[in-house]
């Protein structure tokens, strides 16, 4: 009995691991085909600062101009617009970060982690980081951040690539309206507008900018 009871268990642990490597083998397989396909100029909703594509097997639910949650298959995901790296990208970095050349993939204590590029709308080259953690009953919880956008969701094992896929055609579609977040949210912008109509009296625009909180709580 007791050799049954060792043997029941053994199996157990092996299926477990069995799955783990099969997600990860699934997961990497999609990043490395995605990262392959031309981006997806076709949009078919807009927002103030954005517009996208998004599937039709997807619904919409509440929102606002830089966020939007939605459904997929019964699972609930979100999709944030990152104004605040946008106006870091635009006035306090120097040079845009190396595209990373080909998917990479490391495990730690809190789940996978993976590493790539993808190609958007303008023809940039743009890096993103997808973390995958195993929380309880067989749910993950999914993290796909761009330097624009930001993906969340938690989904069952047997949902993670499907909603996934989603994510990564919704992140490649995306058309954002740049300058005018500059113009909206950065002061920085806003100043140097002001200093062009007034001549701000002569004196010198502050060098260093700030940026307003942008997420209604």
């Amino acid at each position: 009995m007791k050799k049954v009871v060792l043997l029941m268990l053994s199996l157990f642990l092996l299926g477990g691991c069995a799955s783990e490597a099969d997600l990860s083998n699934q997961v990497l397989t999609l990043l490395q085909e995605k990262s392959m396909l031309e981006p997806f100029n076709d949009t078919n909703m807009s927002k103030k600062y954005f517009s996208y594509y998004l599937p039709r097997d997807v619904g919409r639910g509440t929102g606002n101009s830089l966020s939007g949650v939605y459904l997929k298959d019964g699972y609930k995901f979100v999709m944030n617009l990152d104004a605040s790296q946008i106006i870091i990208d635009e006035y306090y970095t120097e040079a845009p970060a190396e595209p990373v050349s080909e998917v990479q993939m490391e495990t730690s204590p809190a789940g996978m982690v993976y590493q790539g590029s993808y190609i958007n709308t303008a023809e940039e080259t743009k890096n993103y980081t997808l973390r995958l953690e195993k929380l309880t009953d067989g749910y993950y919880y999914i993290d796909l951040a761009a330097s624009e956008l930001r993906f969340y969701s938690i989904v069952p094992y047997a949902e993670i690539k499907s909603l996934l896929n989603c994510m990564l055609t919704i992140m490649q579609s995306v058309k954002v309206e740049r300058q005018l977040i500059l113009n909206d949210f950065s002061l920085k912008s806003a100043t140097a507008q002001q200093q062009q109509n007034l001549d701000y009296l002569n004196e010198e625009v502050p060098v260093d900018g700030y940026i307003k909180d942008l997420v209604e709580k």
